[in-house]
């Protein structure tokens, strides 16, 4: 396996796209040259021809990059972790894979809860929630929290597991079977926030009732 040595100022911007407690150095630049290929592609070029400048918006005038979506992802992980280490409370990935980019275990034994979180970047559209995770999450017997983020800033709504079991019914549906949750109209039961810690404060007081 070739060695490759990263300069610290490029490993810095590396990490800017990274999961943390998910990612390695070689998963970060796969994801890269993912959303590379993917758009070289779209303009009609193959991999390994001369490059050009990749947009970052789509053609509405949206952001169409992964980028800030896992930029806003991996803000909020780094706030809630840096709470869960100030005030002693494990933190970690519940499952292996995609689920545990957006499932993480707060507490461990009877004090554990878990949190699913979605994000979304763009200032019109909806939060895509899978049923698979829902189901997961139910199956699981903790008591479980969906965090609602939307970018660029810290705006984010939180609602408990039975608040959202309640809801589901009302969701609309997406061709691949994803939960359409739009803000918002379908998030009457959750509470708004406008600060992720606000938000990370008030998970951890429903956390001790």
């Amino acid at each position: 396996m070739p060695v490759v040595r990263i300069p610290d100022p490029v490993f810095e911007r590396l990490q800017a796209f990274a999961t943390p407690l998910i990612d390695t150095p070689a998963s970060v630049i796969e994801k890269l040259l993912d959303f590379f290929e993917a758009h070289q592609s779209r303009g009609g070029r193959k991999p390994g021809s001369a490059l050009r400048p990749v947009s970052l918006s789509s053609k509405r005038g949206r952001h169409a990059s992964e980028f800030p979506r896992y930029s806003l992802r991996d803000r909020f992980r780094s706030k809630l972790e840096d709470v869960c280490r100030k005030s002693g409370t494990e933190t970690r990935a519940w499952k292996a894979g995609k689920a545990g980019q957006h499932i993480v275990q707060l507490g461990d034994g009877d004090d554990a809860v878990l949190v699913y979180f979605k994000t979304r970047t763009d200032s019109e559209g909806f939060w895509g929630v899978t049923p698979n995770r829902v189901k997961a999450l139910e199956r699981s017997e903790l008591p479980w929290f969906l965090a609602l983020l939307v970018g660029p800033g810290e705006t984010g709504y939180l609602g408990r597991g039975p608040d959202v079991m309640r809801a589901l019914p009302s969701w609309s549906r997406a061709r691949d079977g994803e939960y359409k949750v739009h803000e918002p109209r379908d998030l009457a039961t959750f509470k708004r926030f406008e600060h992720f810690e606000d938000l990370i404060s008030a998970l951890f007081s429903q956390k001790a009732a």
